[in-house]
């Protein structure tokens, strides 16, 4: 998943049963989730969600409003892989994003799906260059009672490296995260 940094301080599942060690490298796993193409889409939406709990009022009998488009989103950088590895993306990702307004700024939905590829070339030339892919979804929605639920969903193959990924987030009417849960699961790092 791309994870927004917003999310750091989110504890992988799983960690403290693994003990001390695996728990620092899930961390640190968790912190280079930022270098993945969509983490800026998370950030947005948690802010705008939370907007939409502030400013709850009443429902109108309109029709909804329907925004869909796709993103292109290719890119270069220079990050750690997810094992830890400093490498060079080219990320080449296409996204296709609905939204369902009901009520302006308060009632919506919205979904978003990101597939690509991207390659990872290694600074350490003996580690040699990573075809990869990501599938994502991400779904948002504020209800009319006023609770706001995230959910994302990522699978990414990174060279032989699996990355599956879920975060699910909920926050009540009254503005209390009643679930604040994310889960990394990382097989194959050499």
């Amino acid at each position: 998943m791309f994870q927004p940094a917003e999310c750091s301080n989110l504890v992988a599942d799983g960690a403290d049963q693994r003990g001390g060690a695996n728990r620092e490298v899930a961390d640190q796993k968790e912190d280079q989730m930022s270098s993945r193409p969509v983490p800026r889409l998370g950030a947005v939406l948690i802010a705008l969600l939370s907007l939409t709990l502030l400013t709850a009022g009443a429902a109108q009998a309109a029709p909804p409003k329907v925004d869909h488009h796709q993103e292109l989103e290719i890119r270069t950088e220079t990050a750690p892989n997810i094992c830890g590895d400093l490498a060079v993306f080219d990320f080449n990702v296409k996204g296709s994003i609905t939204m369902v307004e009901q009520v302006p700024g308060e009632v919506f939905h919205f979904h978003a799906t990101w597939v690509g590829t991207y390659t990872v070339t290694f600074l350490d030339s003996s580690l040699g260059v990573w075809e990869s892919t990501i599938r994502e979804s991400i779904s948002a929605q504020a209800t009319p009672g006023g609770t706001f639920v995230l959910s994302v969903i990522a699978n990414s193959h990174e060279g032989p490296v699996r990355i599956h990924e879920t975060t699910t987030f909920v926050v009540g009417q009254d503005g209390t995260v009643r679930v604040d849960h994310y889960t990394i699961d990382v097989v194959g790092c050499p």
